[in-house]
């Protein structure tokens, strides 16, 4: 899946772009992709601060979806992200 700003006028920033590049490489077809902000921090080298406003604004400029999953516990698990064209 390639990723770039479907606006060429829409900037987004070098840890936005990153964690577009996460998602689209662990995503299943159709289902997204499943990972911590703890794990896309690891894997970028990137601070938890800068995943959490990166995904924050993704959500903001519609790029993104987050589906919060919990266990039949209660506990929270790795939130569901996939990437959607904004509009």
């Amino acid at each position: 899946m390639r990723v770039e700003a479907a606006d060429p006028r829409e900037h987004l920033s070098p840890a936005q772009m990153c964690v577009m590049g996460m998602i689209a490489a662990h995503s299943t077809e159709g289902g997204g992709a499943i990972l911590s902000k703890r794990q896309m921090s690891m894997l970028s080298g990137y601070s938890d601060d800068a995943i959490k406003l990166a995904v924050r604004e993704l959500k903001r400029k519609g790029y993104l979806t987050v589906e919060s999953r919990f266990a039949e516990d209660g506990s929270r698990l790795s939130n569901r992200y996939r990437i959607v064209a904004p509009g």
